[in-house]
């Protein structure tokens, strides 16, 4: 029994929903090693005065370790293991260092 039909697949057009991405975090926790940095040297060579000594400590704290633990993040859901393990390294030693 051969029966002939019309097979016609009606089909609706798929809408592809992309996640939108976040910036490059690199930036931020490059910038956030580099200033902390630059202050805990400046520290080290007496270029700070015996008032402004301990200055570097706020900064390593929120710049240097939190916004770097926040580009780690950032960079883990980028996808980018470097750059996750790097600045969650520097992150957490700059808390530790402050702390």
């Amino acid at each position: 029994m051969s029966v002939s039909e019309d097979r016609t697949v009606q089909s609706t057009p798929i809408t592809l929903v992309s996640v939108p991405g976040i910036a490059d975090p690199a930036p931020l926790g490059l910038a956030a090693f580099a200033l902390t940095t630059f202050l805990l040297s400046a520290l080290n060579a007496n270029w700070m005065t015996h008032a402004t000594g301990s200055t570097w400590i706020p900064y390593a704290l929120a710049y240097g370790g939190i916004a770097q633990l926040l580009a780690a993040m950032w960079e883990f859901r980028n996808r980018n293991v470097i750059g996750a393990t790097g600045f969650g390294t520097f992150g957490a030693f700059w808390i530790d260092l402050a702390l």
